[in-house]
C-alpha cells in the first residue's frame, strides 16, 4: 500500500518501534508484534523503517472477530454503481394505438426476485452504470389488443395475445430464467380491440 506522501523528512518519522501486542493489527483484522514504524501524518507500518515490498499498513488493535471486522471493511465501501427504480408499467395513447409496449424486466441474479424498471434504467443497466453482476435486466415486446383465442385464417394459424407473450416470456427465459413465475397473467393490460383511442388535443400522452 502506498504511503501518502512520496517523501518523508527524517523529522517526520520515527523508526525502530516495537510492539508485544494488543496496540496494532493488520488491515484485514490480524493482531501485530513485532517492529513498526509511524510517521506525522498518523501512518503506521510493520517493519523498524520503510520497504516498499515488506511494509504492511497497521491501524490500531481491536479485539474483535476477524470475519466481523472483514465484514465491517467491506461494508464501508461505497459502490459506484447506480440503483434503479422499480415501477409498475404506465399504459399510454402510443400503447393504446400500437397494441403493444416494452417492459423492462429486472432479475436479481442470486435470488428469484422480479422487478421492473424504466427504460432509462435499463439503458443505464446496458451501459453498466448499474451492477450486472447483480442484475440481468431484459426488454420485453407485451402485447395487449388481439384476439383472446388462437384463430386460424385459410390454414394459418394467428396466435392470441397470451400465446404471442407466451412465445415471448420462452424465449427471454433463456436470458432471465423464471421470468414464467413472475410474469403469469398472460393478458395483463390486454384491452379490447374496439377500444377507441382518444385524440390526444393536448399532445401530452
Amino acid at each position: 500500500m502506498a504511503r501518502k506522501k512520496s517523501y518523508y523528512t527524517v523529522d517526520e518519522i520515527t523508526t525502530n518501534l516495537y510492539t508485544f501486542g494488543s496496540e496494532w493489527m493488520l488491515t484485514d483484522g490480524t493482531e501485530y508484534i513485532g517492529l513498526y514504524h509511524l510517521y506525522a501524518t498518523g501512518e503506521v507500518y510493520t517493519l523498524a523503517s520503510w520497504n516498499e515490498t515488506f511494509s504492511q499498513q497497521l491501524l490500531p488493535y481491536r479485539d474483535i472477530n476477524q470475519s466481523a471486522f472483514i465484514y465491517q471493511q467491506l461494508s464501508n465501501i461505497t459502490t459506484k454503481y447506480k440503483s434503479f427504480v422499480s415501477v409498475r408499467p404506465v399504459i399510454n395513447s402510443d400503447a393504446l394505438t400500437k397494441g403493444y409496449f416494452y417492459r423492462y424486466i429486472v432479475k436479481k441474479n442470486n435470488e428469484m426476485l422480479f422487478y421492473e424498471t424504466t427504460l432509462d434504467d435499463f439503458n443505464k443497466w446496458n451501459l453498466k452504470q448499474i451492477d450486472n453482476n447483480l442484475y440481468t435486466m431484459i426488454k420485453l415486446k407485451w402485447i395487449i389488443r388481439g384476439n383472446l383465442q388462437d384463430t386460424t385464417n385459410a390454414g394459418v394459424i394467428i396466435p392470441s395475445v397470451s400465446t404471442m407473450n407466451s412465445m415471448t416470456i420462452k424465449s427471454a427465459e433463456k436470458t432471465i430464467p423464471g421470468l414464467s413465475l413472475y410474469l403469469t397473467n398472460l393478458t395483463e393490460f390486454y384491452i379490447d380491440s374496439d377500444y377507441i383511442v382518444a385524440t390526444d388535443i393536448n399532445g401530452l400522452n
